[in-house]
């Protein structure tokens, strides 16, 4: 992995949010990103199945990650997801998002979240926004 990549994955790996809700960063190169989280029964709605906030969240968060590996500064401005099936609690789920387009100023990110055996659990695409030149943000 390139030290710009190593760079990308160790400060969103420190994204507060994301690490409430136990998601890690696995892989990330250039237009792609993959992460994973464990459902925990905390995660569940009350209906008593994984929260869809909890699904969408681990994908978008894959998705700002991808839509950043490349030049520029890009924001979400729109997300669409389709619930295909809920995890269980323990069981390891990954989104995997990779840019499809890059323009001057739109670019579009797939998403697809799987679970166990490679079970599709849903698919959505995300456009994004450039907002110029990624500026330094310090804490």
């Amino acid at each position: 992995m390139s030290a710009d990549m190593e760079h990308i994955k160790e400060r969103v790996s420190q994204c507060p949010y994301c690490t409430s809700l136990g998601f890690e960063v696995v892989e990330v190169r250039p237009g792609y990103a993959r992460v994973a989280a464990t459902v925990k029964p905390e995660h569940y709605n009350w209906m008593g199945r994984t929260h869809g906030a909890w699904v969408m969240s681990l994908a978008d968060y894959a998705a700002s990650i991808a839509g950043n590996t490349i030049p520029g500064n890009y924001v979400a401005i729109q997300f669409n997801i389709h619930f295909l099936s809920s995890p269980e609690a323990g069981e390891r789920v990954e989104a995997e998002c990779w840019m499809v387009h890059q323009g001057k100023t739109l670019g579009l990110v797939e998403m697809r979240v799987t679970g166990k055996d490679g079970r599709l659990i849903a698919h959505g695409t995300s456009n994004v926004l450039s907002i110029g030149e990624r500026a330094s943000r310090r804490r």
